[in-house]
């Protein structure tokens, strides 16, 4: 066994697809962030090639980082990761098993709003931080960015969330 000292890697995953569904929609962009020690080591985007050759290359990303990784971060993970998981299972790759999964959106309580219980989303959970948020689309747009090729605007709007996803985690940190 090595002396070696563990560094805290941390990933942070968002993705963005062409629905909501992910057994009929698929992937058009994963964008990363890996974060060794609390600095920035990496920022990483895949989109706007086959679906097949996005998840091999995400699968390959992250496999690279997999020893290392202390905590995967994500905003609902039961979308993001599932989505990831699904759509590797449908192209035939192994199963996506994220290491130390950490889904910030159970950070937050739940409140009843008309008739239903409900979480922030992303940006409310950012503005409630007064974290930085000069986004210019939202999540709704990401669909449309992808089929009329707005590839590099799609990839910015994916990296924008992982990056608020990021400092999201940092002010959490600080409650703690």
């Amino acid at each position: 066994m090595s002396n070696e000292k563990r560094l805290d890697t941390t990933i942070y995953i968002d993705v963005e697809t062409t629905g909501l569904n992910a057994y009929t929609d698929r992937l058009t962009c994963i964008g990363m962030i890996i974060e060794v020690d609390g600095d920035i080591k990496s920022i990483h985007t895949i989109s706007y090639m086959s679906e097949h050759a996005m998840l091999k290359e995400f699968f390959k990303f992250y496999d690279r980082y997999a020893e290392r990784i202390m905590d995967t971060v994500t905003w609902n993970k039961t979308f993001d990761s599932d989505f990831i998981l699904v759509r590797g299972w449908i192209h035939k790759f192994k199963n996506f098993i994220p290491v130390n999964s950490i889904d910030l959106k159970d950070e937050f309580p739940a409140f009843n709003f008309d008739g239903k219980w409900r979480k922030p989303s992303l940006d409310e959970a950012a503005e409630l931080f007064k974290l930085k948020l000069k986004k210019l689309s939202t999540g709704a747009d990401a669909p449309y960015m992808w089929k009329y090729g707005l590839i590099d605007q799609l990839k910015k709007y994916c990296i924008q969330d992982v990056e608020i996803l990021r400092e999201l985690n940092i002010e959490l940190e600080k409650r703690k």
